[in-house]
């Protein structure tokens, strides 16, 4: 029985469909809200998940870029565009060394 009712979820689960739901609703929140990010830890975990195509990942990981509260603060203050590629890089090199 429990095949049957995770066959049936898996056939009314639509990742693209939801992806585009959540951007629009991103999009239309408070910024820093609880229900903003409650919806960014749904696309991240989209966007870590190994089940799904890279595609669909790559997806999830541009709609938390550009619904990110975090970064407009970077590119309005002076030096914050360096900073923020600073970060990235060291990011980079983390990943690099584990």
């Amino acid at each position: 029985m429990d095949d049957n009712v995770i066959k049936l979820v898996e056939n009314q689960f639509d990742v693209v469909y939801d992806l585009a739901e959540f951007e629009q609703e991103l999009k239309e929140l408070e910024v820093f809200s609880p229900a903003k990010t409650h919806i960014q830890s749904l696309v991240a975990k989209i966007a870590t998940s190994e089940n799904l195509d890279l595609e669909v990942r790559l997806d999830a990981a541009r709609i938390l870029c550009e619904t990110s509260d975090i970064f407009p603060f970077f590119f309005e203050m002076e030096g914050g565009h360096e900073i923020l590629q600073q970060i990235i890089k060291e990011k980079m090199r983390d990943r690099i060394r584990h």
